[in-house]
């Protein structure tokens, strides 16, 4: 029997790449639970306060009550707050970007260019890599670009323009290995912004779903 995925997302746009790139997993269902309103909030309060947390939490609960073998949640902006989820349920609850950055230190990249369209969405995973350098006792320098008006172009549905300011913004940077586009909704331009930069691209969605494709290939 396939395995089932239960996927939290906490914008349309992530639901929408995901079922965009959904043709590289293998026999995996995929259940999607959505609380479009946790990024919207959290974009105005600009911190993740308990309030959140717990409706973060609450959802990875939800997502634990369709019986899945496994639940990958997609906002990074939350990334720091899926330890506490696990705690709540029983199946593995996988970050948005630990996979990327498992990549990344594997790889031996230690000049990194964190990419984003929301700063909440870097430092979850900043974190994380060093977290993971240490453990791996590897030394890691990173940088960070937030790309201006990038989500609020998103937000208001204009994916081109989105995109075009993220290839502007990629092509002038310089002097890392990689660069790492943070949140689910660049994916689509791995490729692209590799090709704009000349530099090692890769996107934590791709590597979440090679994570998940893994994950079954085990059992």
């Amino acid at each position: 029997m396939p395995g089932k995925v239960a996927v939290v997302h906490a914008t349309l746009n992530a639901l929408q790449a995901m079922k965009k790139h959904q043709g590289k997993l293998g026999a995996v269902s995929l259940v999607h639970l959505l609380d479009e309103g946790i990024l919207k909030d959290l974009a105005v309060k600009g911190t993740a306060t308990p309030d959140l947390v717990y409706r973060f939490c609450r959802l990875v609960v939800a997502a634990a009550d369709s019986s899945p073998d496994l639940i990958l949640t997609t906002c990074s902006s939350f990334s720091n707050y899926v330890e506490v989820a696990q705690t709540m349920v029983q199946p593995q609850v996988l970050t948005p970007d630990g996979a990327m950055l498992e990549k990344i230190i594997n790889r031996g990249w230690t000049q990194v260019m964190a990419v984003a369209t929301m700063a909440s969405a870097v430092q979850p995973a900043l974190l994380q890599l060093d977290k993971i350098a240490q453990r791996a006792g590897k030394a890691v320098t990173a940088q960070s670009l937030v790309v201006s008006g990038a989500y609020e172009a998103a937000q208001a549905g204009d994916m081109a323009l989105h995109d075009r300011l993220i290839l502007e913004q990629a092509a002038q940077i310089r002097g890392v290995d990689v660069i790492m586009l943070c949140q689910f909704t660049m994916a689509h331009l791995e490729a692209e912004v590799q090709a704009a930069s000349g530099i090692n691209t890769i996107s934590s969605l791709i590597a979440a779903l090679d994570q998940v494709n893994q994950f079954f290939a085990a059992k």
